[in-house]
């Protein structure tokens, strides 16, 4: 595999559910579709998009029929600042009420932000987020998962379509990726894309210049993203953890709260030919 962005490794830390943690078993038999639904796709932060509540977005992923929810660890949503001990013990009871798994949490971190301001310690301030972010996984019933490289038993990773995709993997080194992560694999998110094509108009050169790609969040199975693949694989390796989806960018249609379940029971369809 090619070698991935320091700075998407850093983006994004996970901390697993216990009930998630296990382990392709290399037995196709053995897979299983459980899905998940990211609460970022109801935050409210791109554009035009819904705002939920916590309770409100449990609700909604029950109503919609997903087996679990990945919780993101902060503002408008499971922020640090907002949850004491009595509200993580309300939080964890509700989602027992509602049967749902809590799958995992996503807490969001850059230790490489503030490196042009070296009188701020922001490495340490970036470790105590994570420090919190350890213990409210624990209060809310999950286990600290990083990345794989830590080389120690509770140590698991996530791997998803997108980031290989856009490294130009073919289909045949996607299913090699997947494989080589099957030690380690225990979670995935998913999300589908059309790629926009922008240029800019050169007057002196009475011709347009290509820029950098636009990338336009569609329901899974109507972008570039190779599901049949990635999926088929996860299946081929005996995968036992969640398939979550997310809405995690500008959504064709727009950000209604209609336009948004409509993506999220799309993507409950598309898995089903997976069972």
């Amino acid at each position: 595999m090619k070698r991935l962005d320091l700075s998407l490794i850093l983006s994004l830390i996970l901390f697993i559910s216990l009930s998630a943690q296990k382990l392709p078993t290399g037995n196709p038999a053995d897979f299983k579709v459980k899905t998940c639904l990211h609460s970022v796709s109801y935050m409210g932060i791109w554009r035009g998009q819904a705002t939920l509540s916590v309770d409100e977005f449990l609700l909604k992923a029950k109503e919609l029929g997903f087996d679990g929810v990945m919780l993101a660890a902060k503002k408008p949503h499971l922020s640090l600042i907002d949850y004491d001990d009595a509200a993580r013990i309300k939080l964890r009871a509700r989602i027992k009420e509602l049967g749902l798994e809590l799958v995992c949490l996503a807490g969001y971190t850059d230790f490489t932000a503030g490196v042009d301001k070296a009188g701020i310690p922001m490495t340490e301030i970036q470790a105590i987020y994570v420090g919190e972010l350890a213990r409210l996984a624990r209060d809310l019933g999950t286990m600290k998962w990083l990345l794989d490289e830590v080389n120690l038993p509770n140590v698991k990773a996530a791997f998803d379509c997108w980031s290989p995709t856009l490294e130009g993997l073919s289909k045949e080194e996607m299913k090699k990726a997947i494989y080589t992560m099957k030690p380690y694999l225990v979670h995935t998110t998913t999300a589908d894309y059309k790629e926009l094509h922008r240029f800019k108009y050169e007057h002196l050169q009475t011709n347009y210049i290509p820029q950098v790609s636009q990338m336009r969040a569609v329901p899974i199975g109507e972008g570039f993203l190779d599901y049949k693949t990635f999926i088929g694989t996860l299946k081929e390796i005996g995968y036992q953890g969640y398939i979550a989806y997310e809405m995690c960018e500008v959504l064709e249609g727009g950000g209604s709260i209609e336009n948004l379940d409509k993506s999220a029971k799309k993507f409950l369809e598309y898995v089903k030919q997976f069972r």
